[in-house]
């Protein structure tokens, strides 16, 4: 597992490599653990924090907070790049008022990137994601990098 997360962040570097990101729905914490060798600041949320991994736990480096990814407490504008690496498909019900957060907390030279290995997350980037970019009227892009299926949004 630890390669694939390596490969998702070798693929996201450009948009990780020197700056400050949030994890949105980090479960155990395995992208933001891998991250943190890059990034000038990585914070990670999720609704609770029992699949954390030890030793995210234990990094200083990495600030994790219980918080819901559809009202966080975090400024406008305060990240560079906002991840969901193999959450979209737990975040579905709520990917509007998601989406619309990020928007607001993500910069506006920034990125907002959901990125799976998930099947089950597939359709949700590729038919609901993409369809909310519409509404919203946003840049997106889809990349098929195997195992990744990438959606990529920008502010408009």
């Amino acid at each position: 597992m630890a390669k694939v997360v390596e490969k998702a962040v070798n693929l996201l570097f450009p948009y990780i490599r020197q700056q400050d990101i949030l994890e949105i729905g980090c479960g155990a914490g395995e992208f933001s653990l891998a991250a943190v060798k890059y990034a000038n600041s990585v914070t990670c949320i999720d609704l609770d924090s029992f699949r954390l991994h030890p030793d995210l736990i234990n990094n200083s480096q990495i600030h994790f907070q219980v918080m819901d990814a559809r009202r966080t407490s975090y400024k406008n504008e305060q990240f560079d790049t906002i991840v969901a690496y193999n959450a979209i498909g737990h975040l579905a019900e709520n990917l509007k008022d998601i989406l619309r957060e990020s928007l607001r907390i993500v910069k506006n030279t920034g990125c907002v990137i959901f990125i799976s290995t998930f099947k089950m997350d597939r359709p949700v980037i590729q038919n609901d994601l993409q369809d909310l970019c519409k509404e919203f009227e946003l840049s997106s892009e889809l990349y098929q990098q195997d195992p990744f299926l990438i959606g990529f949004i920008k502010k408009p």
